[in-house]
C-alpha cells in the first residue's frame, strides 16, 4: 500500500501488477512476475519481470519502462529474477537483484 492509500497486487500468473484504489483498475502486462519494490516519495514501481528476464519501472499506470534486462549474464542483464530492493544513496539509486 503506499501513502495515498492505493493497493498494488503483484498478478503472477496473469503477468501483470494492478493497482487499486476507490475509482480505477490498471494493469501492466508481465510475465510470471514475482517482486516488486514501491518508493514511497515518488510511487515509482519497480518488477522483477521474471519470465522475460527483465526489470521494469512503472512510473504509472499509463508509462512503464524495461530498465535493463535479457536472459544473459553480463551486468546490466537477468536469468529469472525473482525479487528487486533498491537502495538510496546519496541521491543515486542501486539497483539489486534478490
Amino acid at each position: 500500500m503506499d501513502r495515498e492509500k492505493n493497493i498494488y497486487i503483484l498478478d503472477r500468473i496473469n503477468h501483470r501488477v494492478t493497482k487499486w484504489n476507490l475509482f480505477d483498475e490498471n494493469g501492466n502486462q508481465l510475465n510470471h512476475p514475482q517482486g516488486m519494490f514501491i518508493e514511497k516519495d515518488s510511487l515509482t514501481i519497480w518488477i522483477a519481470d521474471t519470465s522475460n528476464h527483465r526489470i521494469v519501472k512503472w512510473i504509472s499506470p499509463n508509462q512503464s519502462s524495461v530498465i535493463c534486462g535479457s536472459q544473459r549474464s553480463a551486468n546490466d542483464q537477468f536469468n529469472s529474477p525473482t525479487g528487486i530492493f533498491i537502495e538510496f544513496n546519496n541521491g543515486l539509486k542501486e539497483l539489486f537483484q534478490v
